[in-house]
């Protein structure tokens, strides 16, 4: 057990993040007062990031990421975080500075957003999803696109962390799609027909926000 210096209460020590992945070491504040804090903080200061971020890039000479097809973070967080952000009602998109996690969703969930485009790797083509033994979110939201070029989805999933926060990096190949199958939001089939007309409607109809709760729920019966 651990108090949390936050709300003075005490918790089992899973309800803490890892401060540091390295020696095991625990935050002083609980999970759930981290993150009102975070909550709180970047409601506060939306205005004073986004300055600070567009000064940085514009004094290094840059171009603004949503602009720059060949930033590395264009894929992952200008298309990817965006997207899931808009699909995630009641959702808060963090700055990009925030650690562990991307996205807050209903108060208290935390998703960590990743990207990829098909590739190939020791032979095969697959998509390959960086999760660095990253053990603070809750999920992890990932994205499969065809190429930097076109930016087409051809899948998104949503899986707990317990299941994949143990490891590095992830790849999943299309011959081996069906080992995913339960985590799957949309494939490229279902986003095929409206994806020229009204592509976000497609990807929060009540059938995709039905899978996504899901999916949390079952999340949440499993770690009880």
């Amino acid at each position: 057990m651990k108090q949390c210096t936050v709300c003075k209460k005490w918790k089992d020590e899973s309800e803490f993040y890892i401060r540091s992945k390295y020696n095991q070491t625990l935050r002083s504040e609980c999970k759930k007062c981290s993150n009102m804090s975070s909550k709180r903080w970047y409601d506060s200061n939306k205005d004073y990031v986004k300055e600070l971020t567009d000064n940085r890039r514009w004094e290094n000479g840059g171009t603004p990421m949503d602009k720059n097809i060949e930033c590395t973070m264009y894929l992952g967080v200008h298309i990817a975080e965006n997207l899931w952000n808009v699909i995630l009602t009641d959702s808060v998109l963090m700055n990009p500075a925030n650690p562990g996690y991307d996205i807050l969703f209903n108060d208290n969930i935390k998703i960590d957003i990743k990207a990829s485009v098909l590739r190939i790797d020791d032979e095969y083509p697959c998509w390959s999803f960086n999760i660095q033994y990253n053990k603070i979110p809750d999920f992890f939201g990932l994205t499969a696109f065809d190429n930097r070029d076109n930016l087409n989805i051809q899948y998104m999933w949503l899986i707990p962390g317990y299941k994949i926060n143990d490891k590095y990096r992830i790849r999943i190949y299309p011959k081996k799609i069906n080992n995913w199958k339960k985590y799957l939001i949309i494939s490229d089939e279902e986003l095929a027909k409206l994806i020229k007309e009204k592509p976000l409607d497609v990807l929060r109809s009540k059938q995709k926000l039905e899978k996504i709760e899901k999916i949390l729920g079952k999340y949440i019966k499993e770690t009880k």
